[in-house]
């Protein structure tokens, strides 16, 4: 009778699934947690070199535009934002827009893992935008009276 190290090796065992004796057990499970390991390793490697890419498009950039008109996150008044710079995992952006309600900008930090789900395109060659941008609190004026 050979016997086997986890509950489910032995379960296994007794159905005649694997034979294994307990030094090959020991080899399998360390292999198999050798590759589970690699395996989570190459997945930590993607995701960071997808944030590093991410991160660096959106340092070449001054404007985007969210994805879902009307879905913004709270204190927001418009789809567009101005783009501040990346720090770590996150990305600083202020809503062009002021609502009428306020008397500053809104500033938020998005998560660059939600970038995707937030944002559909650059905005940087959309003269509109810009001049909203650029006009700042006098352009408020101009557009909402």
């Amino acid at each position: 009778r050979r016997v086997c190290g986890s509950p489910a090796l032995a379960i296994a065992c007794q159905h005649g699934v694997v034979d294994l004796s307990p030094d090959e057990t020991v080899r399998a499970l360390t292999l198999v947690n050798r590759d589970v390991g690699l395996s989570a390793t190459a997945l930590r490697r993607r995701r960071r070199d997808a944030r590093v890419a991410l991160a660096n498009e959106i340092r070449r950039h001054e404007l985007v535009v969210t994805r879902t008109p009307g879905a913004l996150p709270t204190g927001a008044n418009s789809d567009w934002w101005y783009i501040h710079g990346v720090v770590g995992k996150y990305a600083i952006l202020e809503n062009i827009c002021m609502r009428y309600d306020k008397t500053r900008f809104c500033i938020k930090l998005f998560s660059l893992d939600e970038w995707p789900a937030w944002f559909s395109r650059w905005a940087d060659d959309d003269d509109h935008i810009r001049d909203e941008w650029e006009g700042g609190f006098l352009n408020y004026g101009e557009w909402h009276n």
